[in-house]
């Protein structure tokens, strides 16, 4: 034991003091991370002289924001980074009086109505992901009615869905 005490003495940086993985700290400044979307990107965050942090995005300097706090700082350049790099994250989108949310996860536009108990499809753009909805929400009505399966939408707005998706 007296031994390691006299190795940790010589070599400082074998000491338990130092951490293995700084960016874990909160107080370094260059932190990697991963979006939801797989995209791998890496924040820098630094005290400026009134006491507040600026942060920024290394791979794209443009999105600079400041706060109170390191934290706060960085979870704004994060949030403004992935608005940025996906921009059909969660929109909603209105088809044929019913809400369908689109989502970007990588490589697909994915699709969600949550009207008709949030049934999804998915498609390489998002203009096919929502044709592919269409197709989708006349076959789930007309499977339902042949079924006798009780749809969560009144009989008049399931006929104007059916009827302006067909026309």
């Amino acid at each position: 034991m007296k031994r390691a005490k006299k190795i940790l003495r010589k070599n400082p940086s074998t000491a338990v003091a130092t951490h293995p993985f700084p960016f874990l700290d909160p107080d370094y400044p260059v932190k990697p991370w991963i979006d939801h979307a797989g995209i791998r990107f890496r924040t820098v965050s630094v005290p400026l002289d009134d006491g507040t942090y600026l942060a920024f995005i290394l791979e794209d300097q443009s999105i600079r924001r400041t706060a109170r706090t390191r934290r706060a700082a960085e979870n704004a350049v994060k949030s403004a980074y992935s608005e940025k790099s996906n921009p059909a994250n969660a929109t909603a989108t209105e088809l044929a009086g019913l809400t369908v949310d689109v989502e970007w996860e990588k490589p697909y536009y994915v699709t969600y109505v949550p009207e008709l108990n949030n049934i999804s499809t998915y498609g390489k753009t998002r203009e096919q992901a929502l044709e592919r909805t269409k197709a989708l929400i006349l076959a789930y009505v007309e499977t339902s009615r042949e079924l006798g399966y009780r749809l969560p939408l009144s009989k008049a707005k399931i006929n104007t869905l059916v009827s302006n998706l067909k026309g």
